[in-house]
């Protein structure tokens, strides 16, 4: 869990500007109906695009720290030089004031099963397994949404979900002190998010439990 020592040196107002950046920014890239920033889109057409548009205008957000999209994770082991646990992050903010980084997982997510899926499996596990994030608490992942108007029966499919057992333990899912696994309003950023989820990394005995916090993104504004 997260503890107090740590919360008293995160740049929580920081990471609020952040996130307000990618949803305002990715909001000026719904207006402009670019032809590869629609919801057919791949996601890393979407994400490269929008990267580089919060580096042009992050002054605007009084962002002092830098982006960067597609940045590579992993590890590399001393004695053989193999490469493990590679990945490949959407859009990372690295901060200038204190030594943390930001890691956004976007993920497309609807109303069926197997986009659910694709966002507990190619999302939140990669921090879980330390693909992503192994030695931070907090991260966030990014749900893109076609219609805003469907966000809250999309949001609730995906937390319903999580109470599902085989969900639980595949993800290592943690509760709150009141026995919540999902958390809303956010315990750490909730006027930024729409719920926390937080997850054992007991496969990773030199890492800590992560926090994720989730928010969404959409196309089409009504």
């Amino acid at each position: 869990m997260i503890s107090p020592d740590w919360r008293d040196v995160f740049p929580y107002e920081e990471a609020s500007q952040v996130i307000d950046a990618i949803k305002k920014t990715w909001g000026k890239l719904v207006k402009r109906n670019f032809e590869d920033f629609q919801p057919e889109t791949d996601e890393p057409k979407l994400t490269i695009r929008l990267k580089i548009l919060l580096s042009n205008i992050k002054n605007e957000f009084g962002l002092t720290g830098y982006f960067t999209a597609e940045g590579v994770e992993g590890k590399l082991d001393m004695r053989s030089g193999s490469l493990d646990k590679m990945g490949r992050t959407d859009i990372l903010y690295v901060s200038r004031g204190v030594e943390e980084e930001f890691t956004f997982e976007f993920k497309k997510l609807t109303t069926k099963p197997d986009s659910r899926r694709a966002y507990h499996k190619f999302g939140i596990m990669r921090f879980v397994t330390g693909k992503y994030s192994d030695k931070k608490n907090l991260d966030f992942m990014v749900a893109i949404i076609i219609k805003e108007a469907e966000a809250d029966e999309i949001l609730t499919g995906l937390t319903k979900s999580f109470a599902k057992p085989d969900i639980k333990s595949a993800l290592h899912m943690l509760t709150n002190d009141d026995g919540d696994f999902v958390i809303k309003p956010s315990s750490e950023l909730p006027d930024s998010v729409n719920f926390d989820t937080k997850h054992a990394r007991t496969l990773l005995p030199d890492s800590p439990d992560i926090t994720i916090c989730h928010f969404h993104v959409s196309h089409i504004k009504n």
